[in-house]
C-alpha cells in the first residue's frame, strides 16, 4: 500500500535513503566499564605523595555528591570507579 501512495521506485528510494542512517553501527572496540555504566561513585582522597585513597563508595552519583557537599578539603573528590580499574589510575 506504501509502494503505490508514493508512486513506485521514486518513492522507495526516497524512503530507504531516510532508514539509511537509522541503523546501528557495529563498534570498532569492545565496550569499557566506565560506557556502560558499570561500576561504583567512590569519594576519593588524594595523598601528598600523588596516590589516591577511597574513602567511601556509592552506587548512585547523588549519594557521593551529598555525601562531600560540604567539603572543603582540596584533595578529597568525587569519580566514577569502572570495575576492573585500579584506585591508582585516578591519581592526578
Amino acid at each position: 500500500m506504501l509502494g503505490k501512495f508514493v508512486g513506485g521506485a521514486a518513492g522507495r528510494e526516497v524512503f530507504s535513503g531516510l532508514f539509511d542512517g537509522a541503523a546501528p553501527q557495529p563498534r570498532r572496540e569492545p565496550e569499557t566499564a566506565g560506557e556502560t555504566g558499570d561500576g561504583v561513585w567512590a569519594v576519593v582522597a588524594l595523598a601528598e605523595d600523588g596516590s589516591a585513597r577511597v574513602e567511601q563508595v556509592f552506587a548512585a552519583e547523588i549519594d557521593a555528591l551529598r555525601a562531600n557537599q560540604h567539603n572543603t578539603d582540596a584533595t578529597r573528590k568525587v569519580r566514577f570507579l569502572p570495575y576492573g580499574i585500579a584506585v591508582s589510575a585516578l591519581d592526578d
